[in-house]
């Protein structure tokens, strides 16, 4: 690879204090205003995520001098990826467990969580894991498509995309009903419904400078495009009630123009990065399977200390919402320099493939 892009990692960590929010507003969206204007404002996480891993993955590739083979970018890729995800599940598994106070004999358990590995039913952030697993499985093919058409290739993906997008929405909304399959988890989390993502972020690295020119000559139009889309997704959630959905087509429209507005805000004033920004980028993986079992915390021991209310209203949003960022991060900083810590995520001492 030439060189680490510093743009991503302001993204990378727009991204991850992103998805935080979703989550801690998920529970304010339907009582408040403040809590829905949040809740969808913070809405582009997830999608910018899969656009990130799109766009680096094909970048080092062809920015690379010699190409790995696909058994050595299988082990590479699935030896980072699935040791966090299968010791995360198994955490997740047990605190559900724990809190519900059911213990299962073995034989139970271990096929719960079978299932919970198979669908990303672990937490409710974990369904990403299965995407990105599905994108590192598909993309030897997706590479030898980029290669030889371009155009075909991202115009067929996002039409893919949108399809699924405009699908679940017409189900959210009551207009169509999507058939019974053997676990409704898979409408989440199945690779056409995100593949558009993975495929955009790959094209604009074959396209970098080009895009980056039109990107950074132009914040001010992308920033007027973001807010109209922003406003359309806004009266969207709001008319239709379907604002704690993560797939419809407002939502595509909505982070992809994002991902192109921060990308041209970050090209034009945050192109040299900062210290804090690369370490936050490198532990982004982390934050973003660690900061659950923090909002949990959180969430419980207001009940336990009696001050049920102290999360009440938008103020409380946001007091939770900077406890669990402050509190993950600091988390992370101080198990930093642990030798196994690539296990569950985080980036310390990694062995080589």
């Amino acid at each position: 690879m030439q060189g680490r892009l510093q743009v991503f990692d302001l993204l990378r960590v727009l991204a991850t204090l992103a998805v935080i929010g979703i989550h801690v507003s998920a529970d304010y969206a339907g009582t408040s205003a403040g809590g829905l204007l949040f809740n969808q404002v913070v809405r582009f996480a997830v999608p910018m995520f899969i656009i990130i891993s799109g766009f680096l993955l094909y970048y080092q590739d062809i920015t690379s001098v010699c190409r790995e083979s696909v058994g050595r970018f299988y082990r590479k890729r699935f030896g980072k990826i699935l040791w966090p995800y299968v010791l995360w599940t198994l955490f997740y598994t047990l605190v559900t467990q724990y809190l519900l106070h059911t213990w299962p004999d073995t034989r139970v358990f271990m096929a719960a969580l079978g299932r919970h590995l198979l669908w990303g039913t672990g937490a409710y952030h974990l369904y990403f894991m299965v995407i990105i697993i599905q994108c590192y499985l598909l993309y030897p093919l997706l590479k030898a498509w980029i290669e030889k058409h371009a155009v075909s290739f991202v115009i067929s993906l996002l039409s893919l995309c949108l399809f699924c997008q405009v699908v679940l929405y017409l189900n959210t909304i009551g207009r169509y009903s999507l058939p019974g399959v053997v676990h409704p988890q898979v409408y989440l989390v199945a690779f056409p419904i995100w593949i558009g993502y993975f495929g955009l972020g790959m094209y604009m690295a074959q396209f970098r400078t080009r895009i980056e020119s039109v990107l950074a000559s132009g914040s001010g139009r992308w920033g007027m495009l973001w807010a109209i889309s922003l406003a359309f997704l806004l009266w969207d959630g709001h008319t239709t009630a379907s604002y704690a959905s993560s797939g419809k087509p407002t939502i595509m429209i909505y982070a992809i123009m994002s991902f192109l507005f921060f990308y041209s805000l970050t090209l034009k004033y945050g192109g040299k990065g900062l210290p804090i920004t690369d370490w936050l980028s490198r532990q982004s993986f982390l934050i973003y399977l660690s900061h659950p079992v923090v909002l949990l915390f959180l969430q419980r021991i207001v009940h336990k200390m009696g001050v049920s209310a102290a999360w009440e209203g938008p103020g409380g949003m946001m007091m939770l919402y900077v406890l669990t960022v402050v509190i993950t991060v600091t988390g992370v900083y101080c198990v930093r320099h642990a030798p196994l810590l690539w296990l569950l995520g985080g980036q310390s001492y990694r062995p080589r493939y």
